[in-house]
């Protein structure tokens, strides 16, 4: 279980929103049990390409230790749903929305997600502060038009990096835990 200490006016900042986006992925047929308790195979597959997104088995084994790793233990620091952009990303999904060609989401170890009424770095922070683990951490600025907080794990086997990176709608800087702080 996860602590519920609140970072000093991070967590004040959270305001509890209702609104949800639709998901064009299908479930796992294969597989029907969730990768968590409160995160759905629709949000780990999700993409408006229209494209077939669907995770195979070693990808959907990456996604389950990144949702009980990080994604459940950060809904439980921020006590309110952590909302997916993508994760999971199949090549043809990855290429047609640009995605990096040796990205992370091709191997379900990579997550871009948002809370309502948090800034990218305010999740960075409860990330770092809580020591959740992760390999890079990219904070898209509020500015650049795409905030939202991209985390990955590292594949099995491998050090995590601990990168943390902020990108400001034009380029991307690699910063330490202490600068994220300062950031909030």
């Amino acid at each position: 279980m996860w602590p519920l200490v609140p970072i000093v006016g991070l967590l004040a900042l959270l305001a509890w929103s209702t609104d949800t986006e639709a998901s064009m992925a299908p479930e796992n047929q294969d597989d029907p049990t969730p990768p968590g308790e409160h995160f759905s195979w629709d949000e780990m597959q999700t993409t408006s390409t229209g494209l077939r997104n669907v995770a195979p088995a070693a990808a959907r084994a990456n996604l389950r230790k990144l949702v009980a790793d990080v994604l459940e233990p950060l809904r439980a620091l921020v006590g309110r749903p952590v909302r997916v952009g993508s994760a999971y990303r199949s090549p043809e999904v990855n290429a047609a929305i640009g995605g990096a060609k040796n990205s992370q989401h091709l191997h379900g170890l990579a997550v871009d997600v948002r809370v309502d009424g948090a800034t990218s770095a305010d999740l960075g922070a409860i990330v770092v502060s809580y020591a959740l683990p992760f390999d890079q951490m990219v904070i898209y600025d509020d500015t650049s038009g795409k905030s939202h907080t991209h985390i990955s794990i590292a594949a099995p086997g491998v050090t995590p990096r601990g990168q943390i990176l902020v990108f400001d709608g034009q380029r991307y800087t690699e910063i330490t835990p202490e600068e994220l702080l300062e950031l909030v």
